[in-house]
């Protein structure tokens, strides 16, 4: 209950001094104030004042507590912008990064093939060489039958080898080398047994077929029958370096669906496919190029709930590292050297003339690359996502 206010001075207990009646009331009335503040009935003043303190003190610590827990998350949502800013210039410098190491391997690549080309027609250079020096040996030729006979079986033998040359060029590299020290090699036989190249053959006849001249033309003819297989091998190899060329092309193309998918190891197992570690799949990145992607771990294709048949394939992130994994259904898919119809908004289509993957979200009316997508790894029949 309040305490009424006091007229006449008051005496403190237990003391002879007193105080005014001003000063009590405004102590009292100090008192009473608190402990109504506090959610307090004022009864016994003197005995609910010190609980009365420890409820504001309490309340005043939940105001500063949920101050500084609201500086706390203003500074948390700061620190989390930043990282997002920094994560964003990331992947874009990594991005960055990507193209400049695909126009690197486009450069190197160039170069190589030219360094091929250029092998070939040193390789034909170095056969015309021989067939020339061939003629003159025929010119100045004045020695015995017997020599100028060996001269036409020892071109005899550089055919056989230059023969065996063309059969073994399934390197493009390799091949055009062989092909060359058939044509201009003396110091050693080319194969081991199987004799030394037509330049040898050449020299030998120009010094052993000076006794009997009118036999000398039929060694010249043999030297320049030899010359001649030596450039036939030379183009041999150039041929086969080309056709190695386009059968390794048409097995990128081909390999992940229409032959045995040796470079593709996927899992089947409770209706949920996986990629297994170590696969290998191809990126087609312009004329004749294509980007391999090696799988370092398992992926399991989580594809939603699609029902029906699907075309799988992937939108890679780096050379190791598979991003998104698409399934289409197969109408949704084309392929051709000309830009096709579509009837649906979203589709498909490998540009075999420019050996890229495009893609259209207008129902053709416009086509943009999709860079990074791989040929498809596997068609698919789904229930509802699961795979049967």
């Amino acid at each position: 209950m309040f305490i009424e206010d006091k007229k006449d001075k008051v005496f403190i207990p237990q003391t002879q001094n007193t105080i005014t009646a001003n000063d009590y009331n405004q102590i009292k009335n100090e008192i009473q104030n608190a402990i109504e503040l506090a959610g307090m009935t004022p009864e016994k003043d003197v005995i609910q004042f010190p609980q009365a303190l420890k409820t504001l003190t309490q309340q005043s610590g939940a105001e500063e507590i949920a101050k500084i827990e609201a500086a706390g998350q203003e500074q948390l949502d700061a620190v989390n912008a930043a990282g997002s800013t920094q994560i964003n210039a990331v992947n874009e410098a990594g991005s960055t990064q990507t193209e400049a190491v695909n126009a690197a391997g486009q450069t190197q690549l160039n170069a190589i093939n030219t360094a091929g080309a250029q092998a070939v027609q040193d390789a034909q250079t170095a056969a015309n060489t021989a067939a020339a020096k061939a003629t003159e040996a025929a010119g100045s030729a004045t020695e015995a039958e017997g020599s100028a006979s060996a001269a036409a079986s020892s071109a005899t033998a550089a055919e056989g080898s230059a023969s065996t040359a063309t059969t073994q060029a399934s390197n493009a590299a390799d091949s055009a080398e062989l092909a060359q020290k058939w044509a201009t090699q003396t110091t050693a036989e080319v194969v081991s047994g199987q004799g030394y190249g037509a330049k040898y053959y050449a020299d030998q006849a120009a010094g052993s077929a000076a006794s009997i001249v009118q036999d000398a033309e039929s060694a010249a003819a043999s030297a320049t029958a030899a010359a001649n297989s030596a450039s036939a091998a030379a183009q041999s190899a150039q041929a086969a370096a080309s056709s190695a060329s386009l059968a390794d092309i048409q097995n990128k193309i081909t390999n992940c669906l229409t032959k045995i998918p040796q470079d593709i190891n996927l899992v089947l197992s409770e209706g949920t496919l996986t990629l297994k570690a170590g696969s290998k799949l191809y990126i087609p990145n312009g004329s004749d190029v294509f980007n391999e992607v090696v799988t370092s771990v398992d992926y399991q294709l989580v594809l939603g709930t699609p029902t029906g048949s699907r075309t799988v394939f992937f939108v890679a992130n780096s050379s190791s590292n598979l991003g998104v994994v698409v399934a289409q259904n197969r109408l949704n898919l084309f392929s051709g050297d000309t830009q096709p119809t579509v009837s649906t908004q979203t589709a498909y289509w490998y540009d075999t003339a420019n050996n890229v993957i495009k893609r259209t979200l207008d129902t053709g009316s416009s086509w943009s690359v999709l860079t990074n997508a791989t040929l498809p790894i596997c068609v698919a029949t789904f229930n509802a996502g699961v795979a049967t």
